[in-house]
């Protein structure tokens, strides 16, 4: 039940304040599970709680599994708004990776 969720999310907090991050990733990954079966991917609170999780991968040094959950809010937020992503529809994380190796395209 989302209200499961919610309070995995708290204990998760808690034990952020603590330093416990082994446990702050287990309740994340818990309360990340729920919202997604019960509310859906695109529910807020899967957002909320990707971006929280990829928060407590960071504080952990685990920074490709931050960055692949990061990527994924983005994505989502970003079709969201602005629809299906194809060449001429990407999301900034797309377009700075692409202009970073020097792939992208340019106008004019």
């Amino acid at each position: 039940h989302p209200d499961v969720a919610k309070q995995l999310n708290n204990l998760a907090l808690l034990c952020q304040n603590q330093g416990k991050y082994d446990e702050v990733e287990r309740y994340y990954q818990r309360a990340l599970e729920i919202y997604q079966s019960k509310l859906g991917p695109d529910d807020v609170n899967v957002a909320k709680t990707k971006n929280n999780l990829a928060s407590c991968f960071l504080k952990q040094g685990k920074f490709k599994d931050a960055e692949v959950l990061y990527k994924q809010v983005l994505t989502r937020a970003h079709e969201k708004e602005y629809g299906k992503i194809d060449n001429l529809n990407k999301p900034i994380w797309q377009l700075a990776e692409e202009r970073e190796i020097g792939t992208g395209t340019r106008d004019g």
